[in-house]
């Protein structure tokens, strides 16, 4: 039953992370790359990469975090 609630903390870490991430740059991105780039090459592609790794690296963070403080003795 731990590791239901665990799994369920960490899906739901990463799709707040990955909201918060694609809605804080993608009209940034957009706007610095052109119209024909965004949708002919890899723009988007790229942008989607760094969305994952970002979301993946910002869970393992906060996961790490937690497990860390529930062995600290003060």
């Amino acid at each position: 039953m731990e590791n239901i609630g665990m799994l369920i903390l960490v899906v739901a870490l990463f799709t707040g992370l990955t909201f918060l991430f694609y809605h804080a740059f993608k009209g940034y991105i957009k706007k610095e790359s052109s119209p024909r780039k965004w949708k002919l090459t890899g723009d988007r592609v790229y942008f989607w990469q760094s969305v994952i790794f970002f979301s993946v690296m910002g869970t393992a963070l906060v996961i790490f975090i937690l497990k860390q403080g529930t062995s600290w003795n003060f």
